[in-house]
C-alpha cells in the first residue's frame, strides 16, 4: 500500500489575475489578516504571523505603540515586535497590490488589568470548562496577554494539587489522575486573584 501525506488546496488563492482561468476578469483585492502569539519567556515580545490572502504584494505593520511602522514586500510568516511597557495597543496590517488594498486591526492587551468601578478584581475574561470535568480542564484566557498568570488547583482541605502557568488562548490541564470530588481553581495575575471558582471532578 502506497502511503503519502494528503494534499490540501489553498481555498483563499482565488483566480490568478491575467491567467486563462481568470475568465471573469475579476481583479483580486487583497484581504489583510494576521494572528499573534506571546513569547513564553518575555510576555511583551509578540510573534505576529501574516495570514493575508488574494496575492498581496506590499505590507505595512503599525504596532500601535508610536514606533516606526514596518514596511515589507516579503510575506513574513513570523515578525517579532517587543513592547516597551504594558498597555492596550491597536495593531494594524495593511496589505496592498495593484488592484487595491485592505487593512486589518486588532487590539492586544499586554499585562493590563483594568478594573471596573474601583473593584478589586481585574477585568480579564477567563472561562473554565467543562464543569463537571473528567480527564481535562480547559482554561480559556480571552484577549489578554498575561505577565505571569498562574493557576493553582486546591482540594477542599486547602492542599495545592496542581500549579500551571497560563497564556492567552486555551490552556489544557490534565485532571485524569484526580479523585472524584470538588476542587477550587484559583487564578493569579500580578499577585492578585483574578478568578476563583469551584469545579467538580466526576
Amino acid at each position: 500500500m502506497n502511503k503519502c501525506l494528503p494534499s490540501f488546496p489553498n481555498y483563499r488563492l482565488g483566480p490568478i489575475d491575467g491567467s486563462l482561468s481568470d475568465s471573469l476578469g475579476i481583479d483580486n483585492i487583497p484581504v489583510a489578516e494576521f494572528r499573534y502569539d506571546q513569547d513564553t519567556m518575555n510576555y511583551r515580545s509578540i510573534d505576529f504571523t501574516n495570514l493575508s490572502w488574494y496575492e498581496p504584494e506590499e505590507f505595512w505593520w503599525d504596532w500601535g505603540d508610536g514606533s516606526q511602522p514596518y514596511y515589507t514586500t516579503v510575506w513574513d510568516t513570523s515578525i517579532i515586535h517587543t513592547y516597551a511597557k504594558d498597555g492596550i495597543y491597536e495593531v494594524c496590517l495593511r496589505a496592498k497590490n495593484k488592484n487595491g488594498e485592505s487593512t486589518k486591526c486588532k487590539k492586544i492587551n499586554i499585562g493590563t488589568t483594568a478594573t471596573k468601578d474601583g473593584a478589586d478584581n481585574p477585568l480579564i475574561d477567563i472561562a473554565l470548562s467543562p464543569n463537571p470535568m473528567r480527564e481535562i480542564l480547559i482554561i480559556q484566557v480571552n484577549d489578554y496577554l498575561p505577565e505571569k498568570m498562574i493557576m493553582n488547583l486546591y482540594d477542599l482541605h486547602g492542599n495545592k494539587i496542581i500549579t500551571k502557568r497560563l497564556y492567552e488562548g486555551s490552556n489544557i490541564i490534565n485532571t485524569e489522575s484526580l479523585s472524584s470530588g470538588v476542587y477550587i481553581v484559583e487564578i493569579i495575575e500580578r499577585n492578585r486573584i483574578v478568578k476563583s471558582e469551584k469545579i467538580v471532578k466526576i
